[in-house]
């Protein structure tokens, strides 16, 4: 039985090296990371499932880019909002592309969005065992795989055939106000990891209108509440002490942070329309719209 598993592990590897991403991800590297056969075969899945990408990836990792690639991108936050949208919503924001962020991927069936690119950048707390959760979900997805877009700290663990974009972020200071305009230097940043994601977005020129979805900001709590018990390893103390006082834990005082990610987002804004880029809040409730800091746009238009 022994010499007939080794036969088998020997095949696959033969036909993984031979046929799939052979130049991106070496036997060598299979045999650390993957022991078992079950592992094999899942490695198998994700390089067939890889070649047929969500997206046109050639066009995302272009030289040129004077261009937008898309007319819009939706960013999907966690906010409870999220459970609101309608079937016709969901249908449309399916149409086109998305960034999910952070851990929604791993809820995503309670919404039924499965998006084009997955966002993640908190690796402080929790955000390695999130991480590494969302790599085990594509690992075994049989769904097209989205494209990483991910704080420089995951580029060690990432799996090497889930294609990756990777960015710099100091969290050093607490904050970085000065707009990148490379992937090579330091990202905007002001608490919330949203502010990255638009910086990068502008970097990328995925679409001249970006529109926020789920992105609440005016209570504490997520759109997964009601499943936390899925992954009880990722429930964040800060989170916890947000909905506690029911506020959001990027904008509100909580966990010994001061000051909100909006404080500076005026800044941010401006770098976008500089950059051509138009921003909306798809939730005429969030704090965005009730701040007059984001103008309310419907997600079909």
């Amino acid at each position: 039985m022994k010499y007939m598993k080794g036969i088998i592990r020997s095949s696959l590897r033969s036909i993984v090296q031979r046929l799939l991403w052979s130049e991106i991800c070496q036997i060598s590297d299979l045999k650390s990371n993957f022991s078992t056969l079950e592992d094999e075969l899942n490695l198998l899945k994700i390089k067939s499932s890889a070649l047929s990408p969500s997206i046109d990836e050639s066009l995302v990792f272009r030289k040129n880019t004077d261009d937008f690639i898309y007319d819009e991108i939706f960013v999907i936050g966690s906010g409870p909002s999220l459970l609101d949208l309608t079937q016709e919503e969901k249908n449309y924001i399916s149409s086109k592309t998305s960034v999910a962020m952070n851990r929604y991927i791993l809820y995503w069936d309670l919404i039924g969005i499965w998006p084009q690119f997955i966002f993640m950048a908190d690796a402080i707390g929790i955000g390695k065992k999130a991480f590494k959760q969302v790599e085990l979900k594509l690992l075994n997805t049989e769904k097209k795989l989205p494209i990483f877009i991910l704080e420089n700290y995951f580029k060690s663990f990432v799996h090497p055939n889930l294609l990756s974009i990777f960015f710099i972020r100091d969290t050093s200071k607490g904050e970085n106000l000065k707009w990148a305009n490379s992937l090579n230097e330091n990202i905007f940043y002001r608490r919330g990891s949203l502010t990255c994601l638009l910086n990068v977005l502008a970097i990328l020129r995925i679409a001249p209108v970006i529109k926020l979805i789920g992105i609440d900001l005016n209570r504490g709590g997520t759109f997964f509440d009601s499943e936390l018990n899925r992954y009880p390893e990722l429930i964040n103390p800060w989170d916890q002490e947000a909905k506690a006082k029911n506020v959001h834990a990027t904008v509100g005082e909580v966990y010994g942070w001061k000051g909100s990610m909006l404080d500076h987002w005026p800044d941010l804004n401006k770098n976008l329309v500089n950059a051509g880029i138009k921003v909306y809040c798809c939730n005429r409730d969030s704090l965005l719209v009730q701040s007059d800091l984001s103008e309310y746009r419907p997600i079909i238009t």
